[in-house]
């Protein structure tokens, strides 16, 4: 698998043995996002005292994510693991004051296993003594004696440090800088919350209120209903209380005490950037799904459409999880993600993949795979081991793949097979890239390359230039693989035209207007799907004999609107293209550059749909903005919205194929009634007589309320893209303009 940034949810252990298999590419970048509201042993003793967050996830992560190629990882390792124990306890003042000063000969003559302090780099050395000197000095200021059993001795670091940078996510900063590390770890939150669980109690008359630590540690009967985070620990008391009451009472007193944690706008960036999103097993009520909760969480996921999400399942049971399926662990973290945002967001959205283990002995400590269950979905595409790994198709119609075999390593019971999941998701079509040795080999051999300010780099010696260059060429060659659909609905009746032909053949400057839309676009994109009425088939099979075999011919004779034809014609999209540019069959004149400029934003921003304007008086069509300049909808000069002046747009849209594939179909099950063969889109908020067509445009209301609304780019001059209704407005755009051949220039340009 060529390089990726990925980013991870985990916990505390259960992602270790993914995270082991993404360090086997030595350029990944890993980023793990987690929550710290442990509570346990020593971490539970950090949190009360200095009234933070808790350390514990995010020093266990810090060390699955040690780069081994380095001899110091497995000394920094064992020092992460060193803990005060019973036999410590007469010395534990000498070796945390020996810490301190950066004593080894001290500390060394403690025990044997002290000794590997000594043998620590002095970079990881110095923010460890500045850590414990702050947290001992602490402690002497409070006048407080600690209790060191079983207490972790990077905890105290942890503690120090934080006491002196003020919050964990800082102190993981500091102690990350002096680590040889293959990623970052990241919290969900900043904020000190404290989570509970409710969960029905034996006889189930009675409720149960767990924090985390009983969480993690206790069995209980019955099942988790409900986590909640509060900004206060419960006093026991409190939670005596809550004992006495129903489930159903105690979710009533939580619930108003209960807050959404504010993301860390790091963990966005992180989302946002990501190739590839895991859900990492681990212990879901505690580890995980109080991450997916966060504010705002679902929306950065949903929104990065190019990244490939993957949902791990765990192998066996946990004290949380007893008697779960792998369908019930997927739902509930549905659930909770979609908790985290005011949009509905489908599942297709939030995850692509789900890897379900099927052991091949079944035993009550594992988690029920219940395959059945995804099969009768509609929303999944089930598929064995060797099926998956013959399958080279992208997924389509935005179902979710259940992959199902046995993932469970030979050595490590309960865990996943590192090797195997790195082979499922090398597997994952488009996880891949030939290319890239052949990349490296150009750069390094040296191309001296002219930057835009004419500047000669070398890229055998300047890194920063063969990083950019090499980012620059992957992201052309994933525009050329991945080139989207160009969809042209072309089966109007262009009645205004008044002509003996069908609009999209009508002649501009010697060619079919059809002809013009083709030189456009034929460089962007792989596949092209005119759709005409049969009855002009003979026509256009003449106009287009001498064009690539790679445009498809569908018959479409439902005139009800272009938002029908573009739903119409996506089955006959090859099932490797993830956007689709949607092209209007009049658009006779446009500017090249700016669709591949179009083309560029769509994938950098991976928005739902994309596409340019510009600003003329009184638009046919307007494009209009909410408050926070979002797209809300469009606005038709036809059903009486005047605009003295407004944003219009230019005759295409770049639409990412599952949004447009799941709005499409949503808009048509709503408001189209078969009986009548018609739409009506009056609840839509159309006037009539006008609700009875299904225009395209629809789709930005739609998008808008879904929270996920298309980005209009405002980067047109007024006549930069023409088409035309009638023959005159058709000749005069042959007079004034000036057209030019179509050529390969734009893809010249863009590689």
């Amino acid at each position: 698998m060529e390089a990726k940034k990925i980013a991870v949810f985990g916990g505390g252990s259960g992602a270790q043995s993914l995270l082991e298999g993404l360090k086997t590419n030595p350029e990944n970048f890993i980023t793990v996002i987690i929550n710290a509201y442990d509570n346990g042993k020593s971490t539970g003793k950090v949190r009360e005292d200095y009234h933070t967050l808790g350390p514990s996830d995010a020093r266990k992560n810090l060390v699955h994510l040690l780069d081994d190629r380095n001899p110091d990882a497995r000394h920094i390792r064992e020092f992460f693991s060193l803990r005060l124990e019973d036999r410590d306890m007469r010395n534990a003042g000498k070796i945390l004051r020996a810490i301190a000063e950066n004593d080894t000969k001290t500390i060394g003559k403690c025990s044997a296993k002290w000794n590997v302090y000594s043998r620590l780099p002095l970079e990881f050395r110095d923010p460890v003594s500045l850590g414990m000197r702050n947290y001992l000095g602490e402690i002497r200021k409070n006048g407080k004696k600690p209790d060191y059993s079983d207490f972790s001795i990077m905890n105290a670091v942890f503690a120090g440090i934080m006491g002196k940078k003020g919050c964990l996510q800082k102190a993981t900063y500091l102690i990350s800088d002096a680590m040889p590390l293959r990623g970052k770890v990241l919290l969900n939150s900043l904020q000190n919350l404290h989570l509970y669980a409710v969960r029905k109690s034996g006889n189930h008359h009675y409720g149960v209120v767990q924090d985390e630590a009983a969480i993690v540690s206790q069995a209980v009967p019955g099942r988790i209903q409900e986590l909640f985070l509060l900004e206060s620990p419960l006093h026991p008391d409190e939670t005596d209380s809550l004992t006495s009451i129903s489930p159903e009472e105690i979710k009533e007193k939580l619930r108003p005490r209960s807050v959404s944690p504010c993301l860390n706008p790091k963990v966005r960036d992180a989302l946002r950037d990501a190739d590839i999103i895991i859900y990492a097993p681990g212990t879901p009520h505690s580890s995980l799904y109080p991450t997916y909760m966060t504010s705002g969480l679902a929306d950065c996921i949903a929104d990065n459409t190019r990244a490939v999400k993957i949902f791990l399942c765990n192998i066996r049971e946990d004290k949380d999880i007893c008697g779960y399926s792998a369908p019930e662990l997927f739902n509930t973290a549905l659930s909770y993600l979609r908790r985290s945002s005011a949009a509905h967001f489908s599942a297709p959205l939030l995850v692509d993949y789900v890897f379900v283990n099927t052991p091949p002995l079944l035993h009550r400590s594992y988690i029920s795979a219940d395959i059945e269950y995804f099969r009768r979905s509609p929303e999944f595409q089930v598929m064995a081991e060797n099926e998956f790994l013959r399958n080279k198709e992208r997924n389509r119609r935005g179902m979710i793949r259940v992959i199902h075999t046995d993932m469970e390593d030979a050595v490590n019971s309960g865990k996943h097979n590192s090797h195997k999941l790195m082979s499922f998701v090398s597997h994952i079509p488009g996880m891949s890239c030939p290319e890239i040795p052949k990349i490296r080999m150009i750069l390094t051999r040296g191309a001296v390359i002219f930057d835009v300010d004419q500047t000669l780099l070398d890229v055998r010696i300047d890194p920063v230039a063969h990083q950019k260059y090499e980012e620059s060429l992957l992201n052309s060659i994933h525009f050329l693989r991945h080139k989207p659909v160009l969809i042209i609905p072309a089966a109007g009746k262009g009645s205004r035209l008044n002509a003996d032909v069908p609009k999209p053949l009508y002649p501009v400057a010697g060619k079919p207007a059809i002809v013009h839309v083709l030189d456009l676009f034929s460089d962007f994109t792989e596949q092209i799907i005119i759709l005409i009425n049969p009855s002009h088939r003979q026509a256009f099979e003449q106009v287009l004999k001498k064009r690539e075999e790679r445009i498809v011919l569908v018959d479409h004779d439902i005139q009800t609107g272009e938002g029908r034809a573009v739903r119409d014609a996506l089955p006959h999209a090859g099932g490797d293209c993830r956007d689709v540019i949607v092209a209007w069959a009049d658009l006779i004149k446009g500017n090249r550059e700016k669709i591949q400029k179009t083309l560029e934003m769509h994938y950098e921003s991976g928005s739902s749909m994309t596409f340019p304007t510009m600003w003329e008086p009184n638009p046919y069509v307007a494009i209009l903005r909410d408050e926070q300049d979002r797209v809300c909808r469009a606005a038709f000069r036809q059903y009486g919205e005047i605009h003295l002046r407004g944003e219009h747009d230019c005759s295409f849209f770049v639409i990412n194929r599952n949004r447009l594939e799941q709005a499409a179909a949503a808009l048509h099950t709503q408001y189209f009634h078969s009986d009548a063969g018609t739409y009506d889109f009056r609840d839509f908020g159309i006037p009539e007589p006008y609700g009875t067509d299904f225009k395209f445009l629809y789709l930005l209301q739609y998008l808008y309320e879904e929270g996920r609304p298309a980005v209009a780019l405002p980067i047109c001059k007024r006549n930069e893209f023409l088409g035309f209704n009638t023959k005159e407005e058709a000749g005069q755009i042959e007079a004034e303009y000036e057209f030019v051949p179509a050529g390969s220039v734009a893809m010249r340009q863009a590689v």
